[in-house]
């Protein structure tokens, strides 16, 4: 249709000027506009007579913007999408409106919009929605929360909903520069609009040079990229499941060990869970054949064909020859590496070479082939993730390329591994499963990506999703904004409190009470436990280590007593599966002890913990297994409070938490929902001690919470205890305050714990959020000197790369707190932030000559972290790595990763010597916990930076850090202890306790990974703090090496883990970290030479050069490029040597 039929008929239906821009005698609310068109058009069926019929394009995407971006010619963003969809055959419907409803002026709401510009005949004619406008789906109603109508609408139109970002506040060349991305835009950029389950938040404009915010220019490349990511979301929904091709990406640990990880994810039973993956697929029609039985074979087929990367027992001979190679990628010709490679950007080449040198570079390299492993079930394959750091069969201080240069980028094998899914498999999707991948932590801005960003890069256009544990939404949140993921979340691992045992508990008092009474009945008594502990070999083992049968029975109550207060037990999640009825019991628990107001007051009238936990197990246990409510208030209970156990309100708690529990099912249609190219609904973050009926029902898309409210008040209540026992513990074993504590802070205390360790901060320092009526924090503010009465303790804080990207905003609250305390005007004998920053004014003023000025700033920089786009303390890699000499050196990796400012105005300045000066003035270091699914001994990374502040420490002077924990994970208790007496406790709950490796043993292979991982960070532990005692790990080696069903077990279902953990005891020893008492260090010298004879006999047959286990120990003064970026910490650390 011509343009001016066009005009003329839309002119009886409006006033137009030319472009379709109304004139001031009638302003037009809302309509279709196109670039091409001088028309508004007021109905879709004028619309699509002039642009053609839609019918006929592959696919009809819809753009929604707002009326004063079209009214005041600032479409600019919305025209280049135009056009490069457009030029992809895709056809556009493109409308303006006011994002709420105004009847009185004839203002359409959004589900009007809908009806009238977005369908036919009651039909929708879009297959996706690119949406400009932030409240267009939530109209006007004032009934409702605003995002839930938002929600429901898009429920509805079951299409995904497109949110592409601008930057209202930086150009092209600002953007371009800024390692922090939108740091300062997240709250309209991401939070809002995850809120509501928008999905591919891909940057598209910047900002004009000019003071009207709504003036955006286009970037050309990113609105290609966010067009090509468009089209492979919808294709999703024209392709039949039959032919649709699906990676299912799984993770390993590469550091702890490939061979040993394999299926790494954070409370999932990853195997079993793909395995229930392949079957709901071919349920549904996808062309999936050959599924293992259970997770057991799929892990036992990977291993068999060596489907994974090379490692220490591994080469990649080996794996080509087991058939664990999907592809085999050449150089050259169709389907070759290079034709990728030389559409990379120069400087992308650049990188790449420097680092891993030119194509094929030595990873996965067979005759000048890149190895692309992984498993085929028909249409379907499953893969574990490339290494992203290291390469060849060897883990050493020399392959660890990232231990050099935290920022190098992805091998060229990692590349090829997405392009051959993307480009030469054609998958539709790949679905990583678990939390826990590199491609999030791969290096680039923190959000607002760019070409130049390697997240960016290696997802390209596949659509990705993301099955991720609910419970740690702050690190899934990085997963959206840098893959560009739709998060499918899971229910986190179960912490099992098995209320079976309360009658075997009960039991065991009977007898101890007749025992102390010294009853007739002891005999009797004796013999029916020892006939119940004859059938349980866990059992005999804790009374067995006792030097008397009753001292035996009393630690075993004792253990399961603690397995009902506080258990350390944990049973993975499989994939939407229904949990059994004793994991209800345990899931409900959880989730009324942190919600229940009426469990609270239960908890508070009960004699003791115990008291509390067996009794209100028994309460969910009896609801879940009788039909008759009224059943459950029986004896059996133990003094049963009535008033509340028999409370409506707390059985209605109970009843709803396990309806929302049992929604877990929908993980399985979320899969397919998902696949299927649907609107996947959003859903909050969380863990189920925030409520069943908040998280539930997991596969939905998480958000996080707004942090306007952070610190809340209850958090900053619990803060202010930590900080104070801390300050009590300290003047208890010194008699002085504390003049500076060293703190490591990961992105948990915000997302589990509403900034309770923040909270501490600000409490240490002397200062108080400033909170509204609404509990919104508006500002902090300095407690006066006569209510604090004691000094402001002054603070320095080594925070996480997630956290650092996902709360900048919390992070200016602490800095602007120092500064506003390091600016009063007290004597420095009350303020210890004052008295240290002007320490540090003095020796930056004395050492390099500059302005008091310039100076001051510097020296009150607190808050240190990771190199922009960077992950990780570097201390962890290099203990993993053996790559390091003594203390010295780790205390260098440790400053070199962590050496970068943030706070106002500092987005990862370099600020090493500012580091290492408030490291010298610390007096303390502090951790803390808040769950017992996380603790001390659950990775290595509290090991590192704890040790990290103590190794740099003990090289600046002669007096040691005082070392604490705290933990609050009993809501109304908070306990600071020193950190042996936390790593004794955590040891003796896990390691040491036999109903613990009963746990991990069920767990079969990835049991053993477990175990070996706690074996790995007390290995560091030791190395860096020195603060698990030489008999604890005699008594790790006598438990699960000089045990022969312990041994044997890990050797039959994890070989690599026996090994491992062998290998790093024996390491211990040779670098004198431990002195083995001659028995432990006789069984570890034995069961070592068993293992490695039994693993160099499975290597008889092995192709190429590998490492197996000898350790070599090569530092950075080996490796010239990793020296040269370390080697100006040696004059740092030389002249600030014992000052």
């Amino acid at each position: 249709m011509s343009i001016e039929k066009s005009q003329q008929m839309n002119n009886k239906q409006m006033n137009t000027n030319h472009k379709g821009h109304p004139d001031s005698a009638d302003l037009r609310r809302d309509g279709i506009f196109h670039p091409d068109s001088e028309v508004v058009f007021t109905t879709l069926e004028a619309y699509e007579t002039w642009y053609g019929r839609l019918a006929e394009k592959k696919m009809v995407v819809a753009i929604l913007t707002h009326y004063d971006t079209w009214s005041k010619r600032k479409a600019a963003v919305e025209t280049a999408l135009v056009r490069e969809l457009e030029s992809q055959g895709v056809g556009v419907i493109a409308v303006f409106s006011y994002s709420t409803a105004d009847e009185e002026n004839e203002v359409k709401d959004f589900k009007t919009v809908i009806r009238d510009y977005f369908s036919s005949n009651g039909r929708l004619r879009i297959d996706g929605l690119i949406n400009f406008q932030m409240q267009a789906a939530t109209g006007n109603s004032q009934t409702a929360d605003l995002f839930v109508q938002s929600v429901a609408v898009f429920k509805q139109m079951n299409i995904p909903v497109f949110r592409p970002v601008v930057s209202r506040l930086q150009n092209c060349e600002q953007w371009e520069n800024n390692p922090a991305g939108l740091s300062t835009e997240i709250a309209w950029a991401y939070t809002t609009s995850e809120m509501m389950g928008m999905i591919e938040p891909v940057l598209i404009g910047t900002r004009q040079e000019s003071d009207d915010l709504l003036k955006i220019t286009p970037l050309p490349e990113r609105i290609q990229r966010l067009v090509a990511r468009v089209i492979r979301r919808i294709e999703l929904k024209k392709i039949k499941p039959a032919d649709k091709k699906v990676v299912l990406m799984l993770h390993c640990s590469p550091c702890a060990g490939v061979e040993a990880t394999l299926g790494a994810g954070v409370g999932l039973d990853v195997f079993e869970s793909v395995v229930q993956m392949l079957k709901t697929m071919e349920i549904e029609g996808y062309h999936v054949c050959g599924i293992p039985e259970d997770g057991t074979a799929l892990k036992k087929m990977m291993v068999d064909q060596k489907a994974y990367q090379d490692f220490r027992w591994t080469t990649v001979e080996d794996i080509v020859k087991a058939g664990g190679d999907l592809y085999r990628m050449p150089l050259a010709g169709a389907g070759g590496y290079n034709q990728f490679y030389q559409k990379l950007d120069p400087i992308l080449r650049d990188q790449l070479e420097q680092a891993w040198g030119k194509p094929p570079g030595e990873a996965m390299v067979y005759q000048e082939q890149l190895i692309i492993t992984g498993l085929s079930f028909g249409n379907v394959r499953v893969m574990i993730q490339p290494k992203r750091g290291c390469y060849g069969p060897k883990c050493t201080g020399e392959v660890c390329k990232i231990l050099h240069d935290p920022s190098c980028p992805p091998p060229h094998q990692y590349l090829a591994t997405y392009r051959y899914i993307d480009e030469i498999l054609k998958a539709q999707a790949v679905i990583h499963v678990g939390t826990g991948g590199s491609l999030e932590h791969l290096p680039g801005k923190t959000n607002g990506l760019s070409r130049h960003c390697w997240p960016d890069v290696v997802i390209g256009k596949l659509p990705n999703f993301y099955c991720y544990n609910a419970s740690i939404g702050v690190e899934g949140i990085g997963v959206k904004r840098r893959n560009y993921a739709v998060v499918l979340d899971y229910l986190p691992s179960c912490i099992q409190s098995d209320y079976s045992q309360i009658t075997t508990i009960n039991r065991l008092g009977s007898f101890l009470a007749a025992v102390e009474a010294n009853s007739q009945q002891v005999k009797v008594l004796r013999q029916e436990i020892e006939s119940l502990v004859s059938q349980i070999p866990e059992y005999l083992k804790i009374i067995q280590k006792e030097e008397s049968f009753e001292l035996g029975i009393g630690k075993l109550k004792q253990r399961l007593s603690q397995s009902i207060v506080q258990s350390y037990q944990q049973k993975n999640h499989v994939w939407g599966e229904i949990p059994e009825l004793n994991q209800q019991v345990a899931y409900i628990k959880e989730s009324i002890d942190g919600t229940s107001l009426l469990a609270s007051l239960m908890k508070k009238d009960s004699q003791d913990e115990y008291t509390y936990h067996s009794e209100m197990l028994l309460l969910i246990s009896k609801m879940l297994n009788k039909d008759d409510k009224k059943a459950v208030y029986s004896d059996d209970l133990d003094n049963p409070r009535s008033t509340i156990l028999e409370s409506s309100v707390l059985v209605n708690e109970i009843e709803q938490n396990r309806s929302s529990l049992l929604t877990v099912a929908n993980e399985k249609n979320a899969l397919i929902q998902a696949l299927r190219g649907d609107y996947i609904e959003p859903g909050l973050s969380g863990s189920p001690r925030d409520g069943l009926n908040r998280i539930m029902p997991t596969g939905r898309n998480f958000y996080l919470m707004d942090t306007q409210k952070i610190p809340t008040r209850s958090a900053y209540a619990i803060g202010m205890e930590m900080a104070d026992q801390l300050i009590k513990q300290h003047q208890q074993d010194t008699g002085a305050f504390p003049g500076k504590v060293a703190m490591n802070m990961i992105s948990t205390d915000i997302s589990m714990t509403n900034g309770e360790q923040l909270s501490q901060v600000l409490a240490l320092l002397g200062v108080t959020p400033v909170w509204n009526e609404s509990g919104i924090v508006m500002d902090v503010e300095a407690k006066p000197r006569e209510q604090l009465g004691r000094p402001r303790i002054d603070v320095i804080v080594r925070i996480s790369g997630v956290l650092r990207d996902s709360y900048p905003d919390l992070i200016a609250m602490m800095d602007r707190a120092v500064q506003m305390v390091a600016g009063l005007n007290e004597p420095e004998t009350q303020n210890f932030v004052r008295r240290n920053t002007q320490a540090i004014v003095a020796e930056l003023i004395l050492q390099e000559g500059i302005a008091e000025a310039d100076a001051y700033r510097r020296a009150t920089m607190r808050i240190f972290g990771d190199k922009p786009g960077t992950y990780g303390a570097g201390v962890d890699l290099a203990l993993k790595a053996s790559a390091w000499e003594n203390e010295g050196e780790l205390a260098r990796v440790f400053t070199a990763f962590s050496g970068y400012a943030y706070g106002d105005g500092l987005t990862g300045a370099v600020s090493r010597k500012e580091f290492v000066e408030n490291i010298k003035a610390a007096e303390v270091v502090f951790e803390t916990s808040a769950s017992n699914r996380y603790n001390l001994l659950s990775s290595g990374y509290s090991a590192s930076v704890i040790g990290g502040f103590n190794m740099v420490k003990n090289q600046l002077s002669e007096r040691h850090l005082k070392q604490y924990h705290g933990t609050s994970n009993q809501q109304e208790k908070v306990v600071v202890t020193r950190l042996e007496d936390e790593l004794k406790r955590i040891m003796e709950h896990t390691l040491f306790n036999p109903l613990w490796n009963r746990s991990v043993m069920d767990q079969g292979y990835s049991g053993g990974a477990e175990v070996m991982r706690k074996a790995q960070t007390v290995f560091n532990w030791k190395c860096t703090t020195e603060n698990i005692d030489d008999r604890a790990i005699d008594e790790i080696v006598q438990t699960y090496l000089g045990d022969p069903e312990m041994a044997d077990w890990l050797s039959a279902e994890n070989n690599f883990a026996i090994e491992e953990m062998s290998r790093r005891f024996l390491e211990l020893h040779q670098r004198k970290k431990w002195h083995p008492s001659p028995e432990a260090l006789e069984i570890l010298t034995n069961i070592y030479m068993k293992i490695e004879g039994d693993m160099e006999e499975m290597m008889e047959e092995s192709q190429g050069d590998y490492q197996g286990g000898s350790i070599e120990i090569v530092g950075h003064q080996d490796v010239e490029a990793w020296h040269n970026s370390i080697k100006e910490l040696d004059v740092l650390f030389d002249s600030e040597r014992k000052l």
